[in-house]
């Protein structure tokens, strides 16, 4: 089970009992589920500043599916539609899709696969700048600034990182001291876990460089053998971990990214 979540509230639209399952397993994976038999009160909630992480709808009403890729777009809120037979069509149409909507067919719904969407489409999104609330992230010294790929450190220096590296450096920051694994880097990007596993590393060592991640720094990025990365404060290194015992830990812990800063996609 994936450590439960502190951040992601989910708006699930949908009135049968398949839909009541795939609630459950969200609930189960760690998200904050609200379920909804109809999409009138989410649209009162909505209209009244009522903030989700994400909207999930599997309703068969051809005016939901018109209308809520529309208001998702409009409050900054990303959305995945479960399909029905027939409505691929609706849903495709030219003037709906926006960046971070999905459309997925209840039949090729694999076993805990909506879970892992919804993670990969909130890290994706988030890590746009597409959110509803965002803010400049700070941890120490270094200072995430929203609305670009810049972390501020050292006394004010300013440094740009490509958008992979941004991510990843993000990532490790709000993870200190928790092992971000390839894998899920890898579908924070929404790529396969087993895609360019070198590039992760050549992403590494940038960061490290730019960022300038050394212990005269206080900081200590470490690679621990083919599961991932550890960002360490120097102050926690007396007595620290070896990388056996990082390795028996749990992996990732799904980070807060609500208010992560903008990247340019």
């Amino acid at each position: 089970m994936t450590p439960r979540s502190q951040f992601a509230s989910i708006c699930f639209i949908g009135k049968r009992d398949r839909d009541q399952r795939l609630a459950e397993e969200l609930t189960s994976a760690g998200y904050e589920v609200c379920t909804f038999a109809n999409s009138v009160d989410v649209v009162v909630q909505l209209a009244g500043n009522k903030k989700y992480s994400l909207i999930l709808v599997s309703s068969e009403d051809e005016a939901d599916l018109k209308f809520l890729p529309k208001i998702c777009a409009a409050v900054k809120i990303p959305v995945i539609f479960l399909t029905h037979r027939g409505q691929w069509e609706i849903l495709t149409a030219p003037e709906l899709p926006f960046p971070w909507m999905e459309v997925i067919a209840f039949q090729n719904l694999n076993p805990g696969e909506l879970s892992w969407r919804v993670q990969t489409l909130l890290l994706r999104s988030a890590s746009a700048g597409f959110c509803a609330e965002s803010s400049d992230f700070t941890w120490g010294g270094y200072r995430f600034i929203n609305g670009s790929r810049a972390v501020v450190f050292d006394k004010g220096r300013e440094v740009r990182l490509q958008e992979r590296q941004f991510l990843f450096a993000l990532m490790l920051f709000k993870n200190m001291g928790e092992l971000v694994s390839r894998d899920d880097f890898l579908n924070s990007l929404g790529e396969p876990p087993q895609a360019k596993s070198r590039a992760i590393d050549v992403c590494a060592a940038n960061v490290r460089r730019k960022l300038e991640l050394r212990e005269e720094n206080g900081l200590v990025l470490r690679s621990i053998y083919r599961r991932g990365y550890l960002l360490i404060p120097l102050n926690s290194l007396a007595g620290s971990d070896t990388a056996e015992t990082v390795q028996s830990r749990g992996s990732f812990q799904r980070a807060d990214f609500s208010g992560q800063p903008a990247l340019e996609i």
